[in-house]
């Protein structure tokens, strides 16, 4: 990653790229909006990357993020087993982060549904990520590959 974050510096230095982004706030209006495009997205050319499963997956991805609050790359280890229902609510138990390695201080976090807004709606994306057809049956909820492979080394 080293080499990416010296390109991206290097871009801001000569005005080719704002200094400021990436740095932006995203608003409940802007995320309530991004969400209600990206679950109302329809696909057409699957050569481009278009796909329901891809929608369904960036749409499920953005939610989650947003509803924990939390980085990609916890997001991205989620796996159904680490969620539970209790009463109205799911529990999502982040395994580590950025500053817990290990996963010795895991958090139990809450997520409540909405269903007078379901374009931001938790239920409705787990309900989409869960019975979208997938190409392989996996406990992972979100099958990506990792930063430190999404980029190539020298």
């Amino acid at each position: 990653m080293d080499g990416y974050d010296k390109v991206i510096n290097d871009l801001k230095k000569d005005s080719k790229l704002s200094a400021t982004e990436g740095k932006s706030t995203l608003t409940k209006l802007g995320y309530a909006l991004l969400a209600k495009m990206m679950l109302t997205f329809k696909p057409t050319d699957k050569r481009a990357g278009g796909s329901w499963h891809a929608s369904i997956f960036g749409f499920a991805f953005l939610i989650f993020m947003w509803n924990l609050i939390s980085r990609s790359d916890s997001i991205a280890t989620l796996m159904t087993e680490h969620i539970t229902f209790n009463e109205d609510c799911f529990i999502i138990s982040e395994q580590g982060g950025k500053a817990d390695q290990e996963g010795a201080n895991k958090i139990d976090k809450h997520v409540y549904c909405n269903p007078m807004q379901p374009e931001i709606c938790p239920g409705v994306a787990l309900a989409l990520l869960v019975l979208a057809p997938t190409e392989a049956t996996t406990l992972s909820c979100f099958k990506v590959r990792t930063r430190k492979t999404s980029f190539p080394t020298r």
